[in-house]
Protein backbone atom coordinates (compact mmCIF):
# COMPACT_ATOMS: atom_id res chain seq x y z
CA UNK A 1 0.00 0.00 0.00
CA UNK A 2 1.08 3.53 -1.18
CA UNK A 3 1.78 6.16 1.62
CA UNK A 4 1.53 9.36 1.36
CA UNK A 5 3.23 12.25 3.63
CA UNK A 6 1.29 14.35 6.30
CA UNK A 7 -0.39 17.50 4.90
CA UNK A 8 1.68 20.05 5.66
CA UNK A 9 0.23 24.65 6.24
CA UNK A 10 1.63 26.55 3.18
CA UNK A 11 2.87 29.20 5.83
CA UNK A 12 4.17 31.47 2.33
CA UNK A 13 0.75 30.79 0.63
CA UNK A 14 0.54 34.01 -1.38
CA UNK A 15 -3.29 35.42 -2.36
CA UNK A 16 -4.13 36.66 -5.50
CA UNK A 17 -6.62 37.32 -7.25
CA UNK A 18 -6.64 35.54 -10.58
CA UNK A 19 -10.24 36.79 -12.22
CA UNK A 20 -13.27 39.23 -10.99
CA UNK A 21 -15.96 41.01 -12.81
CA UNK A 22 -18.69 42.19 -10.27
CA UNK A 23 -21.39 41.93 -12.94
CA UNK A 24 -20.17 37.83 -12.67
CA UNK A 25 -19.61 34.33 -11.09
CA UNK A 26 -17.01 33.04 -11.58
CA UNK A 27 -15.17 30.26 -9.62
CA UNK A 28 -14.88 26.36 -8.82
CA UNK A 29 -11.24 25.57 -10.18
CA UNK A 30 -11.28 22.47 -8.15
CA UNK A 31 -13.74 21.64 -10.59
CA UNK A 32 -12.59 22.83 -13.74
CA UNK A 33 -8.50 22.03 -13.95
CA UNK A 34 -5.14 23.59 -12.96
CA UNK A 35 -2.33 22.70 -14.82
CA UNK A 36 1.41 23.29 -14.99
CA UNK A 37 3.32 23.26 -18.52
CA UNK A 38 6.57 22.61 -19.23
CA UNK A 39 7.70 26.20 -19.32
CA UNK A 40 6.10 26.35 -15.67
CA UNK A 41 3.49 28.52 -16.90
CA UNK A 42 -0.01 28.20 -14.77
CA UNK A 43 -3.19 27.18 -16.70
CA UNK A 44 -6.29 27.53 -14.17
CA UNK A 45 -10.10 26.95 -15.41
CA UNK A 46 -13.06 27.94 -13.80
CA UNK A 47 -16.72 28.88 -14.43
CA UNK A 48 -18.47 32.13 -15.15
CA UNK A 49 -21.81 33.26 -15.69
CA UNK A 50 -23.53 36.76 -15.73
CA UNK A 51 -25.12 37.47 -11.95
CA UNK A 52 -26.68 40.74 -11.05
CA UNK A 53 -25.74 39.85 -6.80
CA UNK A 54 -28.96 41.55 -6.00
CA UNK A 55 -31.00 38.45 -4.63
CA UNK A 56 -29.49 35.25 -2.86
CA UNK A 57 -30.92 33.39 -5.94
CA UNK A 58 -28.99 35.21 -8.17
CA UNK A 59 -25.79 32.78 -7.32
CA UNK A 60 -28.03 30.05 -6.68
CA UNK A 61 -26.49 26.63 -8.68
CA UNK A 62 -29.33 26.57 -10.97
CA UNK A 63 -29.16 29.99 -12.04
CA UNK A 64 -25.51 30.54 -11.87
CA UNK A 65 -23.75 27.37 -13.22
CA UNK A 66 -26.31 25.45 -14.25
CA UNK A 67 -28.48 27.94 -16.88
CA UNK A 68 -27.43 28.58 -20.56
CA UNK A 69 -24.62 31.19 -20.96
CA UNK A 70 -22.23 29.96 -18.25
CA UNK A 71 -18.71 28.94 -19.73
CA UNK A 72 -15.54 27.19 -18.85
CA UNK A 73 -13.19 29.46 -19.03
CA UNK A 74 -8.92 29.27 -19.14
CA UNK A 75 -6.56 31.78 -18.13
CA UNK A 76 -2.72 31.40 -18.18
CA UNK A 77 -0.22 32.41 -15.65
CA UNK A 78 3.50 33.24 -17.12
CA UNK A 79 4.87 34.20 -13.35
CA UNK A 80 3.92 31.43 -11.38
CA UNK A 81 0.85 32.91 -10.22
CA UNK A 82 1.95 36.89 -9.60
CA UNK A 83 -0.56 38.00 -13.01
CA UNK A 84 -3.26 36.20 -15.30
CA UNK A 85 -3.79 36.88 -18.81
CA UNK A 86 -7.12 38.08 -18.84
CA UNK A 87 -6.42 39.43 -22.85
CA UNK A 88 -6.04 34.94 -23.76
CA UNK A 89 -8.84 33.48 -21.77
CA UNK A 90 -9.99 30.93 -24.18
CA UNK A 91 -13.35 29.39 -23.89
CA UNK A 92 -13.37 25.28 -23.57
CA UNK A 93 -17.23 24.69 -22.92
CA UNK A 94 -19.97 26.88 -23.38
CA UNK A 95 -23.10 25.28 -22.63
CA UNK A 96 -25.44 26.06 -24.94
CA UNK A 97 -23.40 25.50 -28.28
CA UNK A 98 -21.45 22.63 -26.97
CA UNK A 99 -24.03 20.73 -25.57
CA UNK A 100 -25.56 21.39 -29.14
CA UNK A 101 -22.94 20.45 -31.02
CA UNK A 102 -22.26 17.10 -28.47
CA UNK A 103 -25.68 16.05 -28.09
CA UNK A 104 -27.33 17.26 -30.90
CA UNK A 105 -26.81 15.22 -33.88
CA UNK A 106 -26.66 11.89 -33.51
CA UNK A 107 -23.11 9.72 -33.69
CA UNK A 108 -21.07 12.02 -31.58
CA UNK A 109 -18.00 11.68 -31.71
CA UNK A 110 -16.76 9.16 -28.48
CA UNK A 111 -13.09 8.39 -29.83
CA UNK A 112 -9.87 10.59 -31.33
CA UNK A 113 -9.35 7.50 -33.49
CA UNK A 114 -7.16 9.31 -36.37
CA UNK A 115 -5.37 11.76 -34.63
CA UNK A 116 -1.85 10.91 -32.80
CA UNK A 117 -1.60 9.44 -29.67
CA UNK A 118 -0.03 12.00 -26.81
CA UNK A 119 1.92 10.94 -23.81
CA UNK A 120 -0.03 12.10 -20.21
CA UNK A 121 3.39 12.09 -19.14
CA UNK A 122 4.92 14.98 -20.87
CA UNK A 123 3.64 17.87 -18.83
CA UNK A 124 2.22 19.66 -21.89
CA UNK A 125 -0.31 17.26 -22.74
CA UNK A 126 -3.26 18.59 -20.85
CA UNK A 127 -6.90 17.19 -20.50
CA UNK A 128 -9.89 18.75 -19.49
CA UNK A 129 -13.07 17.56 -19.23
CA UNK A 130 -16.72 18.48 -18.22
CA UNK A 131 -20.61 17.80 -18.50
CA UNK A 132 -23.48 18.81 -20.87
CA UNK A 133 -25.76 19.98 -21.25
CA UNK A 134 -24.85 21.07 -17.29
CA UNK A 135 -21.77 20.07 -15.00
CA UNK A 136 -24.60 18.27 -12.90
CA UNK A 137 -27.55 16.94 -14.17
CA UNK A 138 -28.62 13.92 -13.86
CA UNK A 139 -28.87 13.70 -17.76
CA UNK A 140 -25.43 14.68 -18.31
CA UNK A 141 -22.42 13.19 -20.54
CA UNK A 142 -18.65 13.96 -19.96
CA UNK A 143 -16.81 15.47 -22.75
CA UNK A 144 -12.92 14.94 -22.64
CA UNK A 145 -10.79 18.18 -24.77
CA UNK A 146 -6.58 17.29 -24.96
CA UNK A 147 -4.34 20.04 -25.58
CA UNK A 148 -0.67 18.74 -26.99
CA UNK A 149 0.95 22.38 -26.52
CA UNK A 150 0.53 23.54 -23.45
CA UNK A 151 -2.99 24.50 -23.41
CA UNK A 152 -2.01 26.92 -26.52
CA UNK A 153 -4.50 25.42 -28.54
CA UNK A 154 -7.24 22.38 -27.65
CA UNK A 155 -8.80 19.53 -30.01
CA UNK A 156 -12.45 19.36 -30.19
CA UNK A 157 -14.49 17.36 -27.69
CA UNK A 158 -15.55 14.02 -27.74
CA UNK A 159 -18.02 12.85 -25.25
CA UNK A 160 -17.08 9.70 -23.02
CA UNK A 161 -18.78 6.66 -24.41
CA UNK A 162 -21.17 5.67 -21.36
CA UNK A 163 -20.28 1.94 -20.82
CA UNK A 164 -23.37 0.68 -19.67
CA UNK A 165 -24.04 4.01 -16.91
CA UNK A 166 -27.12 6.41 -17.39
CA UNK A 167 -24.98 9.49 -16.95
CA UNK A 168 -21.19 10.24 -16.36
CA UNK A 169 -19.96 13.47 -15.19
CA UNK A 170 -16.95 15.09 -15.87
CA UNK A 171 -13.80 16.77 -14.31
CA UNK A 172 -10.43 16.69 -14.93
CA UNK A 173 -9.22 14.79 -12.25
CA UNK A 174 -6.32 12.44 -13.69
CA UNK A 175 -3.50 10.22 -12.91
CA UNK A 176 -1.15 8.18 -14.77
CA UNK A 177 0.01 5.03 -14.50
CA UNK A 178 3.68 3.39 -14.64
CA UNK A 179 2.83 2.26 -17.43
CA UNK A 180 1.62 4.94 -19.27
CA UNK A 181 -2.05 4.37 -18.95
CA UNK A 182 -4.07 7.83 -18.51
CA UNK A 183 -6.74 7.41 -15.58
CA UNK A 184 -9.47 9.74 -15.48
CA UNK A 185 -12.01 9.70 -12.29
CA UNK A 186 -15.53 10.63 -13.39
CA UNK A 187 -19.02 10.69 -11.62
CA UNK A 188 -21.88 8.08 -12.52
CA UNK A 189 -24.86 6.74 -11.25
CA UNK A 190 -25.64 4.72 -8.39
CA UNK A 191 -27.84 1.78 -9.63
CA UNK A 192 -31.09 2.94 -8.93
CA UNK A 193 -30.00 5.91 -11.12
CA UNK A 194 -29.36 8.71 -8.53
CA UNK A 195 -26.17 10.96 -7.56
CA UNK A 196 -23.86 9.53 -7.40
CA UNK A 197 -20.27 7.21 -7.50
CA UNK A 198 -16.44 7.87 -8.29
CA UNK A 199 -15.66 5.74 -11.21
CA UNK A 200 -12.26 5.64 -12.93
CA UNK A 201 -11.94 5.54 -16.77
CA UNK A 202 -8.79 4.89 -18.97
CA UNK A 203 -7.10 5.26 -22.10
CA UNK A 204 -4.20 2.67 -23.16
CA UNK A 205 -3.43 4.98 -26.53
CA UNK A 206 -2.30 7.95 -25.92
CA UNK A 207 -5.98 9.73 -25.07
CA UNK A 208 -7.40 8.23 -28.08
CA UNK A 209 -9.95 5.72 -26.78
CA UNK A 210 -11.49 5.16 -23.24
CA UNK A 211 -13.49 2.98 -21.29
CA UNK A 212 -14.74 2.07 -17.73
Amino acid sequence: MTEFPSPRPAFRAEHRVVYRNPSEFAAWPFNNGLWKTAQGHLLVGFLKNRCAYETPTDCSHRRSIHALGARLVVLRSEDGGASWDEGAAQTLAHHGPLSDRLLGASGSAETYDGQPALDPRNPDILLASGSVPDPWGQDSRAWIRLSADGGRSWRDPILVPLCGFKWLQGRPATAVRPDGTWLLCLTANRPDGTLGRAVAFASADGGRNWTF
